[in-house]
Order: structure tokens, then sequence, then C-alpha cells
């Protein structure tokens, strides 16, 4: 059998916020519209990931493709 074709897939970078417990969470001080810690560009989430750093919070981006 052969893999199923996708027609295309939707790009989506995720900010993560690692708390002191270790545990991840979604960086909820901005909102886009894709939702909180949601990004379309990976400048945007870059950006983000600055902004965070510069709170002295660690925050990590992830790359996410959503198949059409």
């Amino acid at each position: 059998m052969k893999p199923v074709e996708r027609a295309g897939h939707i790009n989506l970078w995720i900010v993560l916020k690692q708390q002191v417990d270790g545990k991840f969470y979604l960086d909820t001080s901005v909102s886009t519209e894709f939702g909180m810690g949601m990004f379309k560009t990976e400048l945007e989430a870059q950006h983000q990931q600055t902004m965070a750093l510069l709170r002295n919070e660690r925050v990590q981006v992830f790359h996410l493709e959503y198949p059409l």
C-alpha cells in the first residue's frame, strides 16, 4: 500500500513556556487569530520568544504542519 497523498498543509508555530515544575504550557501573553501562543509565521513566534526571554521566561518555539 502507498501512503495517502495530501493536498497540502497548514504551517503553524507555537510558543510553549516551561514552568519551574518542568511542565510545558502555551504562552498566553499574546492572542492571535489562531489562538493563544500560536502564530502564522516563524518570525512572529521568534519575536514573542524574544519578548518572553527579556521577561526572564523560558520558552521554546515549535513548528507544526496540519495536513489538509
